[in-house]
């Protein structure tokens, strides 16, 4: 039972392994285990103790209220009344774990059980308890209550209402784990199965959970192959993976790491290494025209991408929260169907772009950008107003790069700046930012553009736009930061210049003058791959296909005073020596991961009054030579690099 379990993880001196099993985790993560250390603490402390340990009140103010508490008032009652804005939120959390229970502030850790929020009885009750079935490790049920109370009232139900409650008819008499969880994660999963009594078919653009706590215990042969090649693919920081069709039904599946497509489970050479040094080529990935049916048609179901369940006749995606014994991650699917006239099999290309879940907190000199670029972000970041915008082809690091810009923001300001975003998805979670979802269920020509109204309500300081996708989005980040507030967003294009003018095109002529003045800085940036700086080659001689392409570069580029060095770095193609205790274990074929290459325009008033004239086509030579003599372009911003001996010369040829 329930109440006993935690009694005896209780008489167990709280130990967090054994409490977290009395939870239904039989393999809980780092993050389940400090939850279950908290419930320790929560359970042994006085509740003003609590409130100073969790950093809610500070000693000096505990000891104020509990000096003036009244003597027929709980403290956490009266603490609530008298600090409602640093106690109140946490009320339910300290309620919860005193009495042994788990509060789940963020209910992705735990699998949605759609089958039973579906069931129209099922859902009822759950509405009228404000709770939510959900599963542990994709296997125990949990009812999840939004409020401390209503779980206890429901703990203590005689068998008489066990026997006619809905959700316990629905487990066949299995009592469900007891839990509280975030007020707002609780009634969003009850809004989103409001519709359940019709059958409702899953919303555009809805997360799917897929969990898998043992790769030996699945039973499908394509989910296996899936799961091991997801689980390698996030171990070895693949950003990318791809399901290739061929015309006879067949696949091949491809990870891209470092900007190139390679085998899974190989090094980029397409070999594996061994520990004596040799290496031996390996056959390619293949699925057979079955097992490629099979795995597309499991992905479709776990992403929610094809809700009609027949042939894919057009483009779709799909969006899944991913979790396996030794990788987490949210994965973003777009499925392309062939349609060949004529074609029986249904060929369709699958790609799924990987998001490692973990917040985390992103520093710019963690991104490998050099010092004196650093400075220049850094005072465009600390500004109170100014619109920051990075600009690059699809995986090219740019949402990265917004991230340790807006990790300055956090350790300049911490929390004396309130920062939101609005993304669609939400690729990574920042410490210091609260993140906002743009709605599934609205029309996706609405979906930022209804969060966006609203937060010119909601007293922000700073706001990440994801993408600038929109004339909505374009004129919200432009009237935003011409009001005394920060905004960072990104756009795909070549360079610093062009980004703005396709930003532009998205405004009305009356607004261009309005966008000039709120830019402070436009990058641009490339992802190129960094050479191991411990077998790199030094000091080789230019060939004459190198001082070819570079005069080609040059001319198309407009940067003429460039000039080429005269020795050049390379990479060692057979990379380090594993024998030599010095080696880089991170080394890949004489490469050591990615750098970014970046343009910056920082906007000075001379640039502003270029830029505006340039978009209203007002001596537009003269206005691009100013713009480009304040630019350090991608090609000077490249051959620091290769000087530094970081990169190879062929990795900075544009050719923009």
């Amino acid at each position: 039972m329930q109440t006993m379990s935690n009694v005896v993880a209780y008489k167990a001196k709280l130990d967090p392994k054994r409490l977290s099993e009395s939870w239904g985790w039989k393999s809980p993560t780092d993050e389940i285990l400090q939850l279950a250390t908290k419930a320790g603490q929560a359970q042994t402390l006085k509740t003003g103790e609590i409130l100073v340990e969790w950093n809610i009140l500070t000693a000096a103010r505990r000891d104020q209220l509990l000096h003036a508490k009244p003597a027929d008032m709980k403290f956490l009652e009266y603490c609530s009344d008298q600090e409602p804005g640093s106690v109140l939120p946490h009320v339910e959390m300290i309620l919860t774990l005193q009495h042994a229970y788990p509060y789940y502030d963020r209910l992705s850790m735990l699998t949605h059980y759609d089958a039973a929020m579906e069931d129209s009885k099922v859902h009822k009750a759950c509405d009228e308890l404000n709770a939510v079935l959900m599963l542990v490790e994709s296997e125990i049920p949990v009812l999840v209550f939004s409020q401390f109370q209503t779980m206890l009232k429901y703990s203590v139900e005689g068998p008489a209402a066990r026997r006619t409650d809905p959700i316990h008819m629905f487990l066949r008499g299995i009592a469900p784990q007891l839990a509280v969880g975030a007020a707002d994660d609780v009634a969003t999963l009850l809004k989103m199965n409001d519709s359940a009594e019709g059958g409702q078919e899953q919303i555009e653009g809805e997360i799917r959970a897929w969990n898998v706590r043992d790769v030996a215990a699945v039973t499908s042969e394509e989910e296996r192959q899936l799961v091991r090649v997801l689980d390698h693919a996030l171990n070895v920081g693949a950003s990318d993976v791809w399901l290739k069709p061929f015309r006879n039904g067949t696949s091949e599946i491809r990870i891209r790491k470092w900007g190139r497509l390679i085998e899974p489970f190989k090094n980029t050479s397409g070999e594996f290494a061994h520990a004596n040094g040799d290496a031996r080529k390996v056959a390619k990935t293949f699925l057979s025209a079955p097992m490629t049916n099979k795995a597309v048609n499991l992905l479709l179901q776990k992403a929610a991408a094809n809700n009609a369940g027949t042939k894919l006749l057009k483009p779709a995606d799909g969006q899944i929260n991913y979790r396996s014994p030794t990788a987490s991650a949210f994965m973003r699917l777009n499925f392309v169907p062939l349609n060949h006239l004529g074609e029986i099999k249904d060929l369709r290309s699958v790609s799924i772009r990987l998001f490692q879940n973990k917040e985390q907190s992103i520093r710019l000199v963690d991104l490998n950008i050099p010092p004196e670029l650093i400075e220049i972000i850094r005072d465009a970041v600390v500004m109170p107003q100014g619109l920051i915008l990075v600009s690059g082809p699809v995986n090219n690091g740019k949402s990265t790069t917004i991230a340790g810009a807006v990790g300055e923001y956090v350790a300049e300001y911490g929390d004396e700046m309130k920062i939101l975003s609005v993304e669609d998805p939400i690729e990574r979670h920042l410490t210091g930012v609260m993140h906002v979802q743009a709605s599934p269920r609205l029309p996706e020509k609405e979906r930022f553009a209804v969060t966006l109204r609203a937060y010119k309500r909601h007293d922000i300081d700073a706001v990440i736009v994801g993408e600038i996708r929109d004339s909505e989005s374009a004129e919200f980040v432009v009237r935003f930061s011409n009001t005394g507030h920060l905004a960072f967003t990104t756009t795909h294009a070549s360079d610093s210049m062009r980004a703005i003018e396709m930003i532009a095109q998205e405004l009305p002529q009356s607004l261009h003058y309005l966008l000039a003045e709120a830019l402070s800085l436009s990058i641009a940036q490339r992802l190129v791959k960094r050479i191991c700086p411990k077998c790199r080659i030094m000091h080789s001689d230019p060939t004459d296909e190198e001082r070819r392409l570079f005069e080609k570069n040059k001319a198309m580029t407009g940067d003429v005073d460039a000039v080429m060095p005269d020795k050049l770095p390379r990479a060692n193609p057979k990379g380090c020596d594993p024998s030599n205790p010095d080696a880089n274990p991170g080394c890949d074929e004489g490469y050591d991961g990615e750098i970014p290459v970046l343009e910056i325009l920082q906007f000075t008033r001379e640039v502003k009054d270029a830029a505006y004239a340039l978009l209203n086509r007002e001596d537009v030579r003269d206005q691009k030579r100013v713009i480009r003599s304040k630019t350090l372009t991608l090609l000077q911003s490249g051959l620091k690099l290769v000087e530094a001996g970081q990169v190879e010369l062929k990795s900075i040829l544009f050719f923009g």
